[in-house]
């Protein structure tokens, strides 16, 4: 028989001794010894032991998924600012002050604005497999493969304000992203329109044909007399691709006559301003 083994009825008396609980049900020894852990090593509040999986914010905390590579962070990021900028562009002339300025600081760094041109422009891209027209590499075989095929884009007009506010640097910087865009798009043909008050020049280039765009005017901004004559037009662009400051003395006037194409605004102005119409704005950037 085990010596001092404890008689019968001593076991509540023997777990009370010395180990009181607290009203908690935690039990006061257990508090003490992590107390002890904590403060006695610096470790805790102000630090972290090694191998402790850090807090970031505690139970319940929801955290951004990390990219893998700068690429997809830089992808993710585009992607943002342009759900961004089309819900600006929706409650344009509805969002408080503050919001607003909110927004536009969020979108203020305009590095990316050739990658969000290009973003944009992707969406044209009408390459597609086709099962009718089977890949004649294979067909001598017997093996049946899609083609990769390109129906003819339509063409893509390119709208310039031609006011006085407007860089000529960043007409240059604007021409040559989207003469690269349509030689890899290949449209039928891109269309320039130039205007000021009205429309003061109009030419036509082949996909590789260089941009020598002809800027008369120099006086102020309307925007409905191109509406009217992309409305007038009979054959429909596959999106408008719209240079301005957005500065226009006609905003309402313009946006009753808002064409049905696609249209992006590349928005060169000294200040931020919200397009009432249209499907997007890329702001380019300051240093130009």
């Amino acid at each position: 028989e085990p010596e001092d083994e404890p008689e019968e009825g001593d076991d509540g008396e023997g777990s009370g001794e010395g180990d009181e609980s607290r009203p908690d049900g935690s039990d006061e020894g257990d508090a003490e010894g992590e107390g002890e852990g904590q403060d006695g090593d610096g470790e805790g509040a102000g630090g972290e032991s090694e191998g402790q999986v850090p807090s970031f914010g505690g139970a319940g905390a929801v955290l951004d998924a990390p990219a893998e590579t700068e690429q997809e962070r830089q992808a993710e990021e585009a992607e943002w600012k342009v759900a961004l900028a089309q819900a600006a562009t929706a409650a344009a002339g509805n969002l408080p002050g503050l919001l607003e300025a909110a927004i536009q600081k969020t979108l203020e760094p305009r590095a990316n604005w050739r990658e969000l041109l290009r973003q944009f422009m992707d969406q044209f891209d009408d390459e597609d497999f086709s099962w009718s027209r089977p890949n004649r590499r294979f067909v001598a075989s017997g093996v049946y493969l899609p083609s990769l095929h390109s129906e003819k884009l339509p063409p893509i007009l390119f709208v310039v304000d031609s006011s006085g506010s407007m860089s000529d640097r960043a007409l240059e910087q604007a021409a040559s992203e989207v003469q690269a865009i349509v030689s890899d798009l290949r449209p039928e043909r891109l269309d320039v329109l130039v205007h000021d008050t009205d429309i003061t020049s109009q030419q036509s280039f082949e996909p590789d044909e260089p941009l020598d765009i002809r800027i008369p005017g120099r006086g102020g901004t309307h925007f409905a007399p191109v509406c009217d004559w992309i409305n007038a037009q009979d054959e429909e662009y596959a999106c408008v691709i719209w240079f301005t400051d957005l500065y226009p003395t006609d905003w309402e006037e313009a946006a009753k006559r808002a064409p049905d194409a696609p249209l992006l605004w590349i928005d060169y102005g000294p200040s931020s301003q919200q397009a009432r119409f249209g499907d997007e704005v890329i702001r380019m950037e300051e240093d130009l």
